[in-house]
């Protein structure tokens, strides 16, 4: 492939050469000439690729300048534009909010017309609910001001909606009217008849003391009459109450003997019931706790065999993971087993002079071929 950036054609043949010689290649890294191959060749990849950045970058740097100045004068142009346009936009802007705003208006004020048309329905509609609390002489004052109200063009398009709550209105006055009136007219029927009522009962108030007092002397001598035969009664009727009395105490003493009898009878079945309860309680409160002792070790030989399970897992886990890690350690030694001796040595200098790894990873490596060729 061949780049459209001639600046790059040096860079471009390099990676067709190193693309042939260094595609695929595996390294030994394991030993000192494979790693520093391994190491020379990165660096020449890596120096490759930022010498290309740097030349990228001096390539655009005339590009870039030219950018920034197209967007200066682009901001420029942009400025002056918008100075043009501004006067522009502010004159249209006033003359479309003064026409929004002279739209509003009209609209409040047809919501104000129609709110006092609505009004001035309602004042019609309500007259006969604000009827009901006056006398009829108000209401018939009311009806002669509903009639007073012309109901013509003002009202506009309510018009018919207005003639229609006025004559609904005085229809409705008109009945509570009549209904007021002849409650009134009822209520001085009653008064009047109230009245004469009043008047007959006074004279009757007055025959009747009078008869009152010539009966109260009649009564005095029937009294006084009655009074001696009541005590000559009250004395027979003591004789009597107290032979009552002594009988009553009798048959109260009887009475108070069988309900203590009945009562020590009770006493002895509720005890005896009392006893087979607490019995029969203690019996199952025992059932109770041999079970719940049951269910313990019932649940604690669950436990521990559960721990047992737990145990023998941990340990087969341990095992394994022991085993492999021996296994691991096996291929490990046999990976770093040397022919000989020599060869054996050369390595770990070899690895104690690889900056590849770290301290801990040359020790770690070192100790591994060390042991591997005891």
């Amino acid at each position: 492939m061949t780049t459209a950036i001639q600046e790059y054609s040096a860079t471009e043949a390099a990676l067709a050469e190193l693309k042939t010689r260094l595609s695929n290649v595996t390294y030994d890294v394991t030993t000192t000439q494979g790693m520093d191959q391994a190491k020379k060749d990165r660096r020449e990849l890596v120096t490759l690729r930022t010498t290309l950045e740097a030349k990228r970058k001096e390539i655009k740097a005339p590009a870039l300048a030219h950018c920034q100045l197209i967007d200066a004068e682009a901001k420029r142009i942009t400025a002056e534009l918008v100075a043009l346009e501004t006067p522009i936009d502010d004159q249209i802007k006033v003359e479309e909010k003064r026409k929004e705003e002279e739209k509003q208006a009209k609209l409040e004020a047809e919501r104000q017309r129609i709110a006092n048309i609505q009004g001035k329905i309602a004042k019609i509609q309500g007259a006969p609910a604000e009827a009901a609390l006056y006398p009829s002489a108000t209401i018939a004052q009311g009806i002669t001001n509903l009639n007073g109200i012309i109901v013509d063009d003002s009202y506009g398009e309510y018009k018919g909606l207005a003639e229609t709550a006025k004559a609904d209105a005085l229809a409705k006055l008109q009945e509570i009217y009549d209904r007021k009136k002849a409650e009134e007219d009822e209520t001085e029927r009653l008064r009047i008849e109230r009245e004469k009522f009043e008047a007959e009962k006074a004279e009757q108030e007055r025959v009747r003391k009078a008869q009152e007092e010539e009966a109260a002397a009649k009564l005095a001598a029937e009294q006084e009459a009655f009074r001696l035969e009541k005590e000559a009664h009250e004395k027979q009727m003591a004789e009597e109450r107290a032979v009552f009395e002594k009988e009553r105490q009798e048959q109260e003493a009887r009475r108070l003997e069988a309900e203590r009898q009945e009562r020590e009878h009770r006493e002895i079945e509720e005890a005896k019931l009392r006893a087979e309860r607490e019995a029969e309680e203690a019996r199952l409160r025992a059932e109770k706790e041999e079970a719940d002792r049951i269910q313990r070790e019932k649940e604690a030989e669950e436990r521990r065999i559960a721990e047992e399970k737990a145990t023998e897992a941990e340990v087969a886990r341990k095992k394994a993971e022991a085993e492999k890690k021996a296994a691991e350690k096996a291929k490990k030694l046999a990976e770093a087993r040397c022919k000989d001796a020599a060869t054996a040595f050369k390595k770990i200098l070899a690895l104690a002079k690889d900056e590849a790894f770290s301290a801990q990873e040359r020790l770690a490596q070192i100790e591994l071929v060390a042991e591997a060729n005891i």
